[in-house]
C-alpha cells in the first residue's frame, strides 16, 4: 500500500513510502519506526479495544495533479500488495476478474457474487456458476478423484478428516483381501509366463489338431480364467471399499458443503461489518476462504503412509 498523503499519528508529519514505516498488525496504522520505537507500541493502541481500523486518507486533487504526464507517458511504479485489513479491498479486481457477473448479484442465501468470489478465490468463476444452479445435490469431479484431499485443499478440514479417517480405516480393514488380490495376480503372472505354458502354446501352434494337446490347452486356459476372475473379484472389493463408495459420497456432498461453509463465513463477516469494520470483514472472508496447498499435501502424505503404519502397529501388538 502507498502511504503518500498520509500523516503519521505519532509525530503528525507526512509519511513517505521510502521512509522506514511500521504498520500495526492490529489496526493497520502506519507510523515512522522512530515514533513506534519511542512509544514502544502502536500510537493508536488505546483505540484498539474500540475496534479502531486506520483508513487511508483520500488524495487531494490539485491543479498540478490534473495536468497530463510529461512527454505523454505516465510512469507506473509497482505497488506491492501486502494482505491486511486495510488493503484487502484492493484485491477485488483480482478475484472478480473473469467472473462475468454483477458483483452485487445474489447467488444463494443472500450471498453476493463479490463476497463469493472473495471467499472462493481459486476457481471462483466455476463455483459461482455452479452455486447459482444447484439446490440440494450436485457432482464434483475434483472431490470424486481427489477425496479426501480436495476437502483439505478447500479448507473443509472437518469433512477432510472424516473422509481421510474412513478411507484409512477401510484400507486397513480390507488389507487381507488386498493381499489375496495381489497374491492371485502374482500367481496368474507366474503361471502365464511359466515354461509349462510356453511349451504348451508352442506345441499347440505346431499341432492344432491334436486332441490331447487341445485338451491341455483348454485346461490351461480355464485355469488362467479362474485365476483372473479371482484376482478381479478381490481387486473390485478393495476398489469399491477404499475408493468408489467413499469418493462417490464425497463427490455428491462436496459442492453443497462448500457452499454452506461459504454462506456461514459470509454471515460471520457481515456480523463484523455491522460493527463498522468492513475491511476486517473482507479480511475474514479472505483468510477463511481460498485454498490450502499445505493441508492438501499433508493429507496426501497421511493417506499414503498411515495405513502401512497402522498395519505394522497391529502386527507388532499381535505378537
Amino acid at each position: 500500500m502507498q502511504y503518500k498523503n498520509a500523516i503519521c499519528d505519532g509525530c503528525s508529519k507526512p509519511l513517505d513510502n521510502e521512509e522506514d514505516i511500521v504498520v500495526c498488525p492490529v489496526c493497520g496504522t502506519p507510523q515512522h519506526r522512530e515514533c513506534y520505537s519511542k512509544e514502544g507500541k502502536c500510537v493508536n493502541e488505546a483505540k484498539h479495544s474500540e475496534g479502531f481500523v486506520w483508513q487511508k486518507p483520500e488524495p487531494v486533487e490539485t491543479e498540478n495533479s490534473a495536468l497530463p504526464p510529461e512527454n505523454g507517458i505516465e510512469e507506473k511504479k509497482p505497488v506491492p500488495i501486502i494482505i491486511s485489513p486495510q488493503n484487502v479491498g484492493e484485491l477485488d479486481r483480482v478475484f472478480l476478474d473473469g467472473v462475468g457477473s454483477n458483483p452485487d448479484e445474489e447467488i444463494c442465501g443472500g450471498v453476493k457474487v463479490r463476497d463469493a468470489a472473495f471467499f472462493i478465490q481459486n476457481g471462483a468463476k466455476k463455483y459461482i456458476r455452479k452455486f447459482k444452479k444447484i439446490k440440494n445435490i450436485s457432482w464434483n469431479w475434483g472431490a470424486f478423484f481427489f477425496a479426501p484431499y480436495w476437502f483439505f485443499y478447500r479448507k473443509l478440514y472437518k469433512l477432510g478428516f472424516v473422509f481421510l479417517s474412513l478411507i484409512i480405516a477401510a484400507t486397513v480393514m480390507v488389507s487381507p483381501i488386498s493381499q489375496k488380490a495381489s497374491s492371485e495376480s502374482e500367481t496368474l503372472y507366474n503361471y502365464i509366463s511359466s515354461n509349462e505354458i510356453v511349451e504348451l502354446q508352442k506345441e499347440y501352434s505346431e499341432n492344432p489338431n491334436d486332441e490331447a494337446v487341445a485338451a491341455k490347452m483348454t485346461e490351461a486356459t480355464e485355469k488362467m480364467y479362474t485365476l483372473a476372475e479371482s484376482m478381479i473379484k478381490y481387486s473390485s472389493i478393495v476398489f469399491a471399499v477404499t475408493f468408489l463408495i467413499p469418493n462417490t459420497v464425497a463427490a455428491l456432498i462436496a459442492d453443497t458443503q462448500y457452499r454452506k461453509k461459504m454462506s456461514d463465513t459470509v454471515k460471520l463477516a457481515r456480523g463484523i461489518s455491522s460493527k463498522g469494520q468492513s475491511e476486517t470483514a473482507r479480511f475474514t472472508l479472505l483468510k477463511r476462504g481460498g485454498v490450502s496447498f499445505t493441508a492438501a499435501l499433508a493429507s496426501i502424505v497421511a493417506g499414503m503412509y498411515m495405513p502401512s503404519l497402522l498395519l505394522m502397529l497391529a502386527q507388532a501388538l499381535a505378537r
